[in-house]
C-alpha cells in the first residue's frame, strides 16, 4: 500500500516559507530605517531574537489575509519592538549612548533625534505593510519583467533557414478546358421511335 500523505503538509510547508519571507523583509526593513535614523547596529542576539519573534508571529497569520487597519496596527506594533529590540541588542556603552541618544531631551537640543527615528519607523511600517500585502504579486511581476528582459537579450540567428518550395512542372501544352457546345453536342444521341417502312398495299 502507497504510503498516505497528510494534506496539512502541503500548507503547512507554504505557511513556512511565507512566514519566513516576511519575517525576513519585515526585519530587514525596520533595521535598515533605523540605521538611517541614526541607529546603532545591533549585535547577532540583538538581530536574531527580533528574526525569531518576527517569524513566529509571521507563520502563524501566513494563512490569515488582515484588513488594512489590523495589518497597519500589527506592524506599528512590531516596529515598536524591533526598535526596542535593537537598542538592547548594542554591544557597547558607546553604541548604547548612542541608540539612546534620540530618547535625551534638552533645552538646548529638543528631540528631534527621537522625532527622526519615529518617522523612520513609520516609514518602515508603512513600506511593510504595503510588502506583506502586495509582496507576492509584486514578485510575480518582477519575475514576469526579468524573464521578458532576457529573453530580449538573448542572442537571436541571423537568417532563418529557407526551406524550398515545391513547383507544379510548367509544361508547354495548352491545357484541356471543357467547352460548353462540344459536351452538348457529344451528349446528344439519335435516338426516337422507328420510321415505318412503306409497304405495298396491293
Amino acid at each position: 500500500m502507497g504510503e498516505v500523505r497528510s494534506p496539512w503538509a502541503a500548507a503547512q510547508r507554504c505557511a513556512l516559507v511565507r512566514g519566513g519571507l516576511a519575517a525576513g523583509v519585515s526585519t530587514t526593513v525596520a533595521l535598515w530605517f533605523h540605521l538611517l535614523a541614526g541607529g546603532a547596529m545591533p549585535a547577532l542576539p540583538g538581530l536574531g531574537v527580533p528574526l525569531l519573534l518576527a517569524l513566529a508571529a509571521c507563520v502563524l497569520l501566513a494563512r490569515v489575509r488582515l484588513a488594512w487597519p489590523r495589518l497597519l496596527v500589527s506592524v506599528g506594533v512590531s516596529q515598536l519592538l524591533f526598535h526596542t529590540l535593537f537598542v538592547l541588542g548594542a554591544t557597547s556603552a558607546t553604541h548604547q549612548h548612542t541608540a539612546h541618544a534620540h530618547h535625551a531631551v534638552t533645552a538646548t537640543h529638543p528631540a528631534g533625534s527621537s522625532i527622526l527615528m519615529v518617522l523612520a519607523h513609520l516609514a518602515a511600517g508603512l513600506l511593510t505593510a504595503v510588502l506583506l500585502r502586495h509582496g507576492e504579486l509584486i514578485l510575480a511581476r518582477l519575475a514576469a519583467a526579468a524573464r521578458r528582459l532576457g529573453w530580449r537579450f538573448l542572442p537571436r540567428p541571423a537568417s532563418l533557414p529557407v526551406l524550398p518550395q515545391r513547383t507544379a512542372p510548367v509544361t508547354g501544352e495548352r491545357p484541356w478546358v471543357p467547352v460548353i457546345r462540344q459536351m452538348v453536342g457529344t451528349s446528344l444521341t439519335r435516338r426516337g421511335p422507328p420510321q415505318g417502312q412503306l409497304l405495298p398495299t396491293s
